[in-house]
């Protein structure tokens, strides 16, 4: 079996213009199988929080799906 990714490198190329490039983003909770993210209040932070930086325009997030051991994001950055 090949090794585990432990990190990744978070720094922006230099040919990428963020301001006009889309993401797609994958969180991952451990440990995994559980339910971290699907419960009420929890599902409710992330969600306001997804609309407030929607409305201030610090990111535009236009699909979220969330699940019970992890969340997929589609946007871009303003």
């Amino acid at each position: 079996m090949p090794p585990r990714r432990t990190t990744l490198p978070h720094e922006v190329p230099l040919w990428v213009d963020p301001a006009k490039e889309t993401y797609f983003i994958t969180i991952c909770c451990t440990p995994r199988g559980e339910n971290h993210l699907a419960g009420s209040e929890i599902a409710n932070g992330i969600f306001e929080t997804i609309a407030y930086r929607n409305n201030a325009r610090i990111w535009f997030v236009r699909v979220a799906v969330l699940m019970p051991d992890h969340a997929h994001l589609f946007g871009f950055v303003s």
